[in-house]
């Protein structure tokens, strides 16, 4: 799972990536409603995975990320990392009253990014139908 989270966090900082968000889950030991061990956190490694690291670079050179970018990511710990993938909000399962509440937060959270997403990349001029927008096109526009 490390390895997913370091090539998904650089892929972000990547101009052409199809990575464009995350959204963490954050799920307990006993089940969706337990409350995320944030105290175990602090129990993580500080120290880089060379393995992992070093899969990490292999995957992101074929997508295309630069240099630089990987030679810093390859010298990020563990606890950095995952430090970096909890900047991004993410859905606190415990702070709901019931899995159904839990599950429906979560495809919230997700479809609103899609949407968002959706929004932005159909707001290009490149993508209408033509050059002069449609009464359609226009409405569907999001604003600034």
């Amino acid at each position: 799972m490390q390895l997913e989270i370091i090539v998904a966090l650089e892929l972000m900082q990547h101009p052409s990536s199809p990575v464009k968000s995350l959204l963490p889950i954050f799920v307990g030991q006993q089940g969706l409603l337990d409350s995320f061990p944030w105290q175990n956190l602090q129990r993580l490694p500080d120290h880089t995975s060379e393995r992992t690291a070093a899969r990490a670079a292999q995957i992101l050179r074929v997508l295309g990320v630069a240099h630089g970018q990987i030679e810093t990511m390859k010298r990020k710990t563990i606890r950095s990392i995952i430090g970096d993938l909890l900047s991004y909000q993410g859905v606190q399962l415990n702070k709901c009253d019931d899995e159904t509440e839990a599950i429906r937060e979560c495809c919230t959270r997700i479809l609103s990014a899609v949407r968002k997403r959706i929004g932005v990349e159909s707001s290009a001029l490149s993508n209408f139908v033509s050059v002069n927008p449609s009464g359609h096109e226009v409405v569907g526009w999001p604003l600034p």
